[in-house]
């Protein structure tokens, strides 16, 4: 729903002075969207010492199957319009790689921060 609110205002302050260039770059966050946002998931199942973050397009899926071991931390990135919304990013590290969450309620990430480091 955020990400609506965001595409939108972008979208309304670039076409005044561009007029109607916005359209063009409502399309493409629609696309982003569409083909990115929406298709990328972390998935951590409690018991299991793994977790596979899936990343991907409309014909291209990438897999990373993590051990959790490996795991240096798990940060939550809070905006200002998050603060006031209620929204964050979670954002795992490891020694190579950071995988990224966008737009997850700030309660919700906090109970997920709290299961996956137990499960360390």
């Amino acid at each position: 729903m955020f990400f609506w609110l965001n595409a939108i205002f972008w979208t309304v302050l670039i076409s005044i002075p561009t007029l109607g260039a916005g359209l063009l770059l409502i399309l493409i966050f629609l696309w982003y969207k569409k083909a990115v946002l929406n298709r990328t998931k972390i998935i951590f199942t409690n018991g299991t010492k793994l977790f596979t973050a899936q990343k991907g397009r409309w014909f291209v899926k990438d897999d990373d199957v993590v051990p959790v071991k490996a795991v240096d931390n798990v940060k939550i990135d809070r905006s200002i319009l998050g603060k006031i919304f209620g929204w964050c990013d979670i954002i795992i590290e490891t020694r190579s790689e950071a995988y990224r969450i966008r737009h997850v309620n700030s309660k919700r990430a906090e109970r997920f921060r709290k299961a996956f480091l137990a499960s360390v």
